[in-house]
C-alpha cells in the first residue's frame, strides 16, 4: 500500500528534477544570450570607431552615422 509519505516523497523528487532541468535550461539560455551580446558588441565596436572618425568631419552624413551608431549602442545596452 502506497502511503501519503511515499506520494509526497515521489512528488518532491519529481519537482526537484523539474527544477534542476529548468535551472540547467536557464543557465544555457543565459550563456547563449551572453554570446549573442558579445557578438553584437564585436560587430558594433568598429562602427563606433567609424562614427568617431566621421564626426571629425562635421558633415550631415557624419551626424547621421553617429546618431545611427548611438541608437544601436542604446539597443544593445537595453538588451543586457
Amino acid at each position: 500500500m502506497v502511503t501519503n509519505q511515499e506520494n509526497v516523497r515521489r512528488e518532491l523528487k519529481e519537482t526537484v528534477n523539474q527544477l534542476r532541468a529548468l535551472r540547467d535550461e536557464a543557465k544555457l539560455k543565459i550563456h547563449l544570450a551572453g554570446m549573442d551580446v558579445r557578438d553584437a558588441w564585436d560587430r558594433l565596436q568598429p562602427k563606433i570607431e567609424e562614427a568617431e572618425r566621421a564626426a571629425e568631419h562635421g558633415t550631415v552624413a557624419a551626424l547621421e552615422s553617429v546618431q545611427q551608431t548611438a541608437k544601436k549602442l542604446r539597443e544593445l545596452a537595453g538588451s543586457l
